[in-house]
């Protein structure tokens, strides 16, 4: 079942992969590492509160579109709806936190 998952959704064969799991993990987690520090750029630069909020929601938003579109594989396998489906969970997953935030922050 696992095999068909990612021949049909990721395109991926496993004959074709490589046998080093450590490696392509740390790949995989590096990347995703790097790409959840993309949104905490802004706040490195004196800018308006405002603006360095909209500036990182936007890059979160657009990192949450590639790694989406191109689920780490390669740009060959670009797939926009994915991305917008990535970052559309993404933003829904920041309303609802901040919305649990506003609600807890009234009991402190």
């Amino acid at each position: 079942m696992l095999r068909a998952q990612l021949r049909h959704e990721l395109n991926i064969n496993l004959d074709d992969t490589s046998p080093n799991t450590v490696k392509t993990s740390l790949a995989a987690g590096g990347a995703f590492l790097l790409f959840a520090l993309i949104p905490l750029v802004p706040y490195l630069f004196e800018a308006s509160r405002l603006g360095v909020l909209l500036l990182s929601s936007s890059l979160g938003l657009l990192a949450l579109f590639l790694l989406g579109s191109t689920r780490l594989i390669s740009l060959a396998n670009f797939n926009p709806l994915r991305g917008l489906e990535s970052a559309g969970v993404g933003a829904a997953a920041v309303v609802l936190l901040f919305a649990i935030g506003k609600v807890l922050s009234v009991f402190h």
